[in-house]
């Protein structure tokens, strides 16, 4: 999939307004518990990405390799289609380096599930940085 400028601008600029919306609560740990929804989450509902595995009609559950769980063999991941569609840096939201300005995390999952950061306030500091580049999760645009 290839997305020009304009295509990512408008899918991060679509999840940061879902993130600065005042009624947008974090949940940790996951992308969807069914009421909240971890940043990436949030992302992925702004965008219509599934963010949970639905059973079949024998009651199985497909693999993952849309990478939906947080949790795969112990590490965090986003979806790969949320990745492309908003030009992340890598699945786990690597910022690149660590950024004092966000507890000193290094990555969206560790602001998510480790901090108190809010969803607003993440939002204006994705907005801060809508271009991506230098403690940026985003490829620079």
């Amino acid at each position: 999939m290839h997305l020009n400028r304009e295509e990512i601008l408008r899918n991060r600029s679509l999840w940061i307004e879902r993130l600065l919306h005042p009624a947008t609560r974090k949940g940790k740990n996951r992308l969807d518990d069914g009421n909240l929804r971890c940043f990436i989450g949030v992302g992925c509902e702004a965008l219509n990405i599934p963010t949970s595995l639905k059973p079949n009609k024998e009651g199985k559950k497909p693999s993952n390799n849309l990478g939906v769980h947080l949790y795969l063999k112990e590490e965090y991941v986003a979806p790969k289609l949320f990745v492309e569609l908003v030009g992340l840096k890598d699945e786990s939201g690597s910022f690149g380096s660590r950024v004092k300005e966000l507890k000193n995390t290094e990555t969206l999952i560790e602001l998510n599930d480790l901090t108190t950061k809010t969803t607003q306030e993440l939002g204006r500091y994705l907005l801060s940085v809508i271009e991506g580049g230098d403690k940026s999760p985003f490829k620079p645009v």
